[in-house]
């Protein structure tokens, strides 16, 4: 790991248009050519909010909600990963989404946010070592692209807002054919300390199982609502698609009122709520990026065709 503050050749850097409440999260992308056949690469990530990591289209890891949760004023985990094997000669692109989570969102009873800080910021450091023993650094900083993409909102207790218009097809690999007016300068944020970061030592969170709706039912005022069988902890997996337009609304609930009715009062401030606002008919697999929700019941609104 990287032990001192001095290991760090990164910068923090942020959204220049970043809001001051709710956050559309921002993408950040950095391309690179590498100068010779890499033996060793790890790269060094964290954010001031939560992120997700992406080299040449894939995910780095599956790992969801990175940072994790700390008591950031005091600490603030980073995460390693060994790409190795994922780096061969030629052009790379090295891409972040940034959310703000715990950091700079919602959090609690009393409805909060913003309790760490106000400006949310991703840090990510790629050390490569070449076969003939040169090493390389490629690091956060002044020369990323940052763009607004297609994730307008997604909070813990909120959930999630995507608009299919905002997206950037192919933003993470290497031939992506960009709007270059889209994509500008980072900011490098205001905060750049680094003494608070330490390696990772909670569990990693993942995706453990999967299950399938054990039926849909109908409530006696006719919604459509399904039944997932269980409460759980987790999020709604569903293959998005639909003309142009269709606006989807996905609500989640974890009884029942003593009717038979969808029943979401016991959430207090949480609205739980994803809407998908479609653009083009592509079909995709889709679930929030940093949102997950606390659920047995599903109601979704604006489906296309038969639920």
């Amino acid at each position: 790991g990287l032990l001192e503050p001095s290991d760090w050749s990164a910068r923090w850097m942020t959204s220049p248009a970043e809001p001051s409440s709710l956050q559309i999260c921002p993408l950040f992308r950095k391309s690179f050519t590498l100068s010779g056949h890499v033996v060793k690469a790890r790269l060094y990530t964290s954010a001031r909010g939560l992120y997700l990591a992406w080299l040449d289209g894939q995910p780095v890891t599956d790992t969801q909600f990175m940072p994790g949760w700390t008591s950031y004023q005091h600490r603030l985990q980073y995460q390693t990963f060994d790409l190795t094997d994922q780096l061969s000669d030629g052009g790379h692109v090295l891409g972040l989404m940034l959310g703000e989570g715990w950091y700079k969102g919602t959090i609690g009873f009393a409805g909060h946010d913003g309790i760490y800080g106000r400006q949310t910021a991703c840090l990510a450091q790629l050390e490569l070592t070449y076969a003939d023993g040169r090493t390389e650094r490629i690091v956060s900083g002044g020369d990323w692209r940052t763009a607004a993409g297609p994730v307008r909102y997604s909070g813990i207790y909120k959930g999630e807002y995507y608009d299919g218009q905002y997206e950037q097809p192919g933003w993470t690999q290497p031939r992506a054919v960009l709007n270059p007016t889209d994509w500008q300068p980072v900011q490098l944020a205001d905060d750049q300390s680094l003494d608070r970061l330490t390696a990772q030592e909670h569990w990693p969170v993942r995706v453990t199982e999967s299950i399938s709706p054990r039926q849909i039912l109908t409530t006696p005022s006719g919604e459509q609502i399904i039944d997932m069988g269980q409460n759980m902890v987790g999020w709604l997996r569903f293959h998005l698609g639909g003309a142009p337009g269709t606006k989807i609304r996905v609500e989640h609930a974890e009884v029942l009122d003593r009717n038979g009715e969808f029943y979401t009062g016991n959430l207090r401030t949480a609205d739980q709520v994803c809407e998908y606002h479609l653009t083009e008919t592509t079909p995709r697999w889709y679930h929030p990026h940093f949102s997950w929700q606390g659920f047995r019941y599903v109601r979704i609104s604006g489906w296309p065709g038969e639920l």
